[in-house]
């Protein structure tokens, strides 16, 4: 009697972690960084930033979408399919004379079809200053 509780237990607790396997297949999307922090641009100039990333699922990962938060950022994805195990970066062109002084935050949003992270936000923060005369 009592084997026969610990084995529908069994079952039991088989079939509810059954779903977590599923969620270890399947496209991962994964960044080194998701902020990246620059050092003091004088306003004017164009920061070109990368974001490396890497699949580290088991299908190939689409990057269905990059989209960034404001006109003074340009993002686009080196690659639009990456291969599990391989890697790419998505690329940012921030042009600070679209910002004003001081500290700035701009986001730039990644989707894909990684079905635990389908949108990534990645965030550039730049102290912009003055121009040297």
């Amino acid at each position: 009697m009592k084997t026969d509780k610990l084995l529908i237990l069994a079952v039991i607790l088989a079939a509810c972690l059954h779903p977590f396997d599923a969620w270890a297949a399947g496209p991962r999307i994964s960044f080194q960084q998701e902020i990246k922090e620059l050092d003091t641009v004088p306003s004017g100039q164009q920061v070109t930033v990368l974001f490396p990333f890497s699949n580290a699922g088991d299908i190939a990962l689409v990057v269905e979408g990059v989209e960034a938060d404001c006109g003074c950022t340009e993002a686009y994805s080196r690659a639009l399919e990456v291969q599990p195990r391989d890697h790419s970066e998505i690329v940012a062109v921030l042009n600070t004379s679209r910002l004003s002084l001081g500290k700035n935050e701009r986001h730039v949003y990644v989707r894909c079809n990684d079905p635990q992270r389908p949108r990534v936000t990645l965030a550039l923060i730049v102290e912009v200053v003055r121009e040297p005369r």
